[in-house]
Parts: C-alpha cells; sequence; structure tokens
C-alpha cells in the first residue's frame, strides 16, 4: 500500500522489496537480495559512514 511506502520512507526507508506472487518469484528475489548484499554493496569498515 502507498501509505505504508510512504511511512517507511518517513522512518528512514531508502528501498523495499515487493512481494513475489509466486515460488518462483520468491527463489528470484531471494537470489538477488544475495547478489547485492554480498556482491554489490560496500558496506563501512570500522565505523567509517562514508561507505
Amino acid at each position: 500500500m502507498e501509505r505504508d511506502i510512504e511511512g517507511c520512507y518517513a522512518l528512514g526507508a531508502n528501498t523495499y522489496v515487493q512481494k513475489p506472487v509466486d515460488l518462483d518469484g520468491l527463489f528470484a528475489a531471494i537470489q538477488r537480495l544475495k547478489e547485492y548484499w554480498f556482491e554489490i554493496a560496500i558496506l563501512p569498515v570500522d565505523g567509517d559512514s562514508r561507505g
């Protein structure tokens, strides 16, 4: 719901994951999340918030 999305952004979220409609969609979403967090995202090291 648009209201929920806007509320989450207002609280500091910067993205959201849409629910998949079937099992294959769920597996694809999990794979994309895994690729993002373990292969693409660069997280701060030792409290460095600059990226």
